[in-house]
């Protein structure tokens, strides 16, 4: 018997109050287990709300979510917890944490009501540090990082989380190309592992290289979910731009640039 994907949408509309169409429009794609998939779309194209509803923090105006083959809204929040993890585009930190102390939040599914994170949790929090480069500053205080650093930091607290479903919002944006070759690195070690990804970007050439499958969503509609090699095409990329795209083999990457 086949497995259900990790997420299956079918039919996910979300309006916001007051507003006069969609922002999510009749999603439906499913999320295999063990894919790496880059959600693409210009601004406003409905990739944040749609994030917001697979973490239940909005729920769809219609249509239906599945998480492992069951009903998103049958998990509980526990439960939700140790299944998906978010890594955001920026947090701020409001107050005085260490590196260590900041990814230990990530175990908080995992810890009991009103108990402190045991040896296990430490173990995780430690391996998340040293996975992102940054076990050498653990005790240092957050505020003293840099935006890449930061970046980092909030990728490690959703590796501790140790989820079998992690969403990420632009996990590259704003990072200078070391960081971003660094970010790259640990997603393919996330998936060599098994882990399940979803993230967002707007850098179609750095979702061809990384992506094993690929969505592309304008104005809260699917123009388009499968296979990256598939579905990253010049003409679909022109549509979802709408600007002219070409895409060029090189060295065994695909880049997508206007020409």
């Amino acid at each position: 018997m086949t497995s259900a994907p990790a997420l299956r949408l079918d039919g996910v509309t979300y309006t916001y109050p007051g507003a006069a169409s969609p922002a999510v429009d009749g999603v439906a794609f499913d999320l295999p287990r063990g894919a790496s998939m880059a959600l693409l779309g210009p601004n406003g194209a409905g990739k944040s709300t749609l994030l917001d509803l697979l973490l239940r923090w909005k729920t769809p105006s219609s249509g239906r979510i599945e998480l492992a083959g069951r009903p998103l809204e049958s998990h509980a929040r526990t439960e939700l917890g140790r299944a998906v993890s978010l890594v955001p585009q920026g947090e701020v930190a409001r107050f005085a944490f260490t590196l260590r102390e900041y990814v230990l939040f990530g175990r908080a599914p995992h810890v009991a009501a009103l108990a402190m994170p045991g040896p296990d949790d430490e173990a995780a929090a430690d391996a998340a540090l040293r996975d992102v480069g940054l076990a050498a500053l653990s005790d240092r205080d957050v505020g003293t990082l840099s935006g890449g650093e930061r970046q980092l930091l909030l990728l490690a607290r959703a590796m501790a989380q140790q989820t079998p479903l992690m969403l990420l919002d632009e996990p590259t944006s704003a990072l200078d190309p070391a960081n971003t070759a660094r970010v790259a690195r640990i997603l393919r070690t996330l998936r060599d592992r098994g882990t399940t990804l979803l993230w967002t970007t707007h850098d179609p050439s750095f979702a061809a290289a990384e992506a094993t499958h690929a969505a592309l969503l304008r104005a809260g509609r699917l123009l388009a979910a499968g296979p990256a090699d598939e579905v990253l095409s010049a003409d679909a990329l022109t549509a979802l731009y709408g600007t002219p795209l070409k895409t060029l083999r090189h060295e065994g990457r695909t880049l997508v640039y206007a020409p």
